[in-house]
Parts: C-alpha cells; structure tokens; sequence
C-alpha cells in the first residue's frame, strides 16, 4: 500500500488510500508498523496547500480540472486516514512525534484562516488532528500558532470547526499548564461565551464549557 501510495498513479493512489481508510478505521491497524506512512499521508495535503496559496479562489470551486479535483479528493483522504490514526492511543503517538505533520497542521490552519468551499474540509481536519495529537507534542506551539487558532475559532460560524477548535485549545491549556496561552481578550473565549444560551446543543455547548473551564483554570 505504501508503494502505491508514493507512486503518484492516480488508480494506484485510489487503491491505496481506499484501504488505509477501511483499515484505520479499526483498532486493529498498528501505525508502529508503517514508520513512513505518516509523511507519505502529508504529499497531498501539502500539494492542495499550495494550490491555495497560489491559485484564485474561483477557478478552483467553480472550473476545477479534472486532475485537479482527482488530487483534491486525495488530499482530504489522506487528512481523514490521518485522523482515524490519531484516535489511537499508538497512532496519535507517533503523529505527534512526526515534525512534518505537526508542520502540516499548524499550516492548515494558517493557510484556510478564512475558509471557503474548498478549504472548509480540510480545515475541519487539520483541527481535528490538533485536539487529538496536541497532548502529546513534544513541545507547545509557539503564541503566534495558538493565535491562528484562537482567532479562526472566535470568527467562525461553522459547528464544526467551533467544537473541534475549543476543545483542541481546551486540551492544549491543560497539557502546557506552564505557558502563556490565551489572554482574557481571547476571541475563542468571547465565542464559547456568546453560544452559552443555546443549550439545546449539547455537543457545541459541552465543547464551549470545556474551553472556559481550561481558560479560567489557566489564565494567561
């Protein structure tokens, strides 16, 4: 699979990709056993970055190639495989030693600040891959990276990107106890609070206390 993977083959890639999604979606797959696969996950994100930083927004929602659709859905695949690795005790260990996929994710939120349609997806993943890997980085992330996250969060509408992005910065503060993290201004804090009233949302209010927990129990 991993020859598939890293041939570039779009048929081969297809293969490739389809049965790492069935198999890291088990308890069964061990990441222990492929010490490469985590950085050959990250060519396709890595590629459909670029394209972003370098390509009108238009062109790509509404006349996209079809190669570039084709690696497009190999970029979101390979998020996805990522995180079903992360949920794993073992998978999110070795992720979050993997320097290249820290760096992905820490660009990814940099990169789609603003998310649009073709970016909205893999943002939600990169955030995902933060809340389940953060607590096991070797080192925090620097003020600025924790700052792209604490405002992509306090300027969001999306449920989504809301619940996976407080309880990401909520993991954070509570595994960095000794650094400087968020200061009482945070827009993420002043979110968590506006969406209190809707306690209908169980899912979305749980993740805005979670937050508010983490940010008074370590105030910056």
């Amino acid at each position: 699979m991993l020859l598939s993977l890293e041939c570039g083959i779009p048929s081969e890639v297809t293969w490739a990709l389809s049965r790492l999604l069935m198999f890291t979606a088990t308890d069964r797959f061990h990441l222990t056993q492929w010490p490469t696969l985590p950085a050959a996950l990250c060519h396709w994100p890595e590629w459909l970055l670029t394209q972003e930083e370098k390509t009108d927004e238009d062109s790509l929602n509404f006349c996209p190639s079809p190669d570039f659709a084709t690696s497009r859905r190999f970029a979101l695949d390979s998020i996805l495989v990522l995180k079903n690795m992360s949920m794993t005790e073992e998978g999110g260990n070795v992720l979050a030693r993997s320097e290249r996929v820290r760096t992905l994710v820490m660009r990814i939120l940099e990169t789609c600040q603003r998310p649009t349609d073709s970016t909205l997806e893999l943002l939600l993943g990169g955030i995902d891959l933060f809340r389940t890997t953060i607590a096991k980085w070797p080192t925090p992330p620097t003020p600025a990276q924790i700052t792209l996250l604490i405002e992509l969060v306090g300027r969001s509408h999306d449920r989504a990107v809301l619940i996976s992005g407080w309880l990401g910065l909520h993991n954070l503060l509570d595994t960095f106890t000794q650094t400087m993290h968020v200061k009482p201004t945070s827009p993420a804090l002043n979110a968590a609070i506006r969406v209190l009233p809707i306690h209908f949302d169980r899912d979305l209010i749980s993740a805005a206390l979670e937050y508010i927990l983490a940010h008074v129990s370590h105030p910056a």
